[in-house]
Order: structure tokens, then sequence, then C-alpha cells
């Protein structure tokens, strides 16, 4: 998204009452911080994700002492159902869900894990191995987490990517009750299921890159079918006429 773009995005939203602006880890955030940047009285709160050139992996050797497990005997020596600290952190947290059912502020932050889509994630997995999309599910179930107070601005940047349709669609069903609760949700996204559940659709274009950048579409979903300018309109009306649509989705 290029700074014209957020600001036009920006423009769009009319952002009054927001006080809080939530933006995931995404080149998107720098624009979005620009647009923002004169905005008086609102907070932005950026999940700043460093990236730099890498000319090899980072190469790991396991501890002589510990085996890899990263604790020592004594820690090791005390168990929770029969398991240390180390064979924990070594679960998924849909595997979890089980062991710690009966400890609520536990498993409250495990469920909402797993209702992003993130359940075939180990506890103890490092930070630097998962992909865009896992970590900007990891910051959302975070925040999901949190006691809502129905003013905040969340900016997701494609949270699909690489996810299977049913998780897709709790990660929706999510981010329905962050609307619910009076919070605004901006999904930047490609996935046409997404986008045909959309309360409010900006389509910038017409085309990519220099092709592109100005506002084509502002609206409710049912009108860009009939934006001559719009390639997702074009798209979102083939994609409908071929009865992709399920009876049963949410629209929203």
């Amino acid at each position: 998204m290029t700074r014209t773009a957020a600001r036009i995005l920006v423009d769009q939203l009319k952002v009054q009452g927001v006080n809080h602006v939530f933006c995931v880890p995404g080149e998107s955030y720098l624009a979005v911080l620009d647009a923002f940047y004169d905005k008086r009285g609102i907070r932005l709160i950026v999940n700043r994700h460093e990236s730099g050139s890498t000319f090899m992996a980072d190469a790991y050797a396991p501890c002589p002492s510990c085996g890899g497990r990263r604790f020592n005997r004594e820690t090791l020596e005390v168990l929770f159902h029969g398991r240390s600290i180390a064979d924990v952190l070594d679960l998924t947290v849909r595997e979890a869900l089980s062991l710690f059912r009966n400890i609520p502020r536990v498993i409250d932050k495990l469920a909402t894990l797993d209702a992003v889509g993130l359940g075939y994630l180990r506890l103890g997995q490092a930070a630097t191995t998962l992909s865009g999309g896992e970590a900007q599910r990891l910051k959302l179930s975070l925040e999901l987490s949190k006691r809502q107070q129905g003013e905040t601005l969340y900016i997701l940047d494609e949270p699909t990517t690489g996810l299977h349709w049913v998780d897709i669609q709790r990660l929706l069903d999510l981010l329905f009750k962050l609307r619910d609760a009076g919070n605004t949700v901006i999904v930047i996204e490609h996935n046409l299921d997404v986008i045909h559940l959309a309360d409010w659709i900006i389509d910038l274009g017409p085309g990519g890159g220099s092709a592109g950048g100005e506002l084509v579409y502002a609206g409710p979903r049912l009108g860009i079918d009939a934006a001559p300018r719009s390639l997702t309109g074009q798209m979102l009306a083939k994609w409908s006429s071929s009865g992709r649509r399920e009876g049963g989705r949410r629209s929203g």
C-alpha cells in the first residue's frame, strides 16, 4: 500500500471517535503510520517487524548438558500431569487445550489461538520461525484475549494467506465479534470470499503499481459489481454468478 493509497483510505474512514489504531506486521503499516501521523488524539499501536538482509540462516546446536531442553535438571524434575516444562512447550496449542482444560486463565488464551487458526503451532516455537500471516494472527489473538473497549480500529494485511477455508471462516467469525463489539476492522485482502462479506469496500486501482493508485469504488458490497472501472467488481460478479456462494455463509 502506497502512502497515497493510505491517505485515501484514511479519508474514507472518517475516524471520528476512534482513539486506537491497531496495525499488524506488514509493509502497509508504514503507509498507515504516515497517514495517521498528523491525526491528533489517535493512538497508533504498531507491531513492528524488522527485516534485513540475511546471508545465512541461523544455525542451532543442542546444549550438551540439557539436550536442547533449555532447562536445568532441577526445573525438569517438576512435573504437571506427568509432563515437565520442556514437554509442555513441545505440545501444540491444540494438544495443550486438553492438558489445561481445567485452568481458565490458560485455556482462554489457548482457545483464542486455536480459533484464529494457530492450533498447530507449538507452545515453545520460536517467533522467528513464524510466517507473516502467522505473526498477524498471533498478535490478533492477543488483542482478542483482552477486554474489549469497543473503540479500536484494527488493520489486518491479508490475514487469510495460507489458511484453509475452515480456518478462514473461524477467523472471520472472530472479526465479526470485534465488529459487533463496536470496533472497526479494516482488512487488506484479495480473497473474494472475504471481500464478499465486507460491510464496506474500498477498491483502489484500476490496475496495479503505476496503473493504480486511484479510488475506483467506495461503498457497500452490492454496489461494486456495477462499478465499470473496478476489476474487483468484475471478479466478484463472475464469482457470484458461478454459484460459489454458500447459502449458510454469514453476510455482514
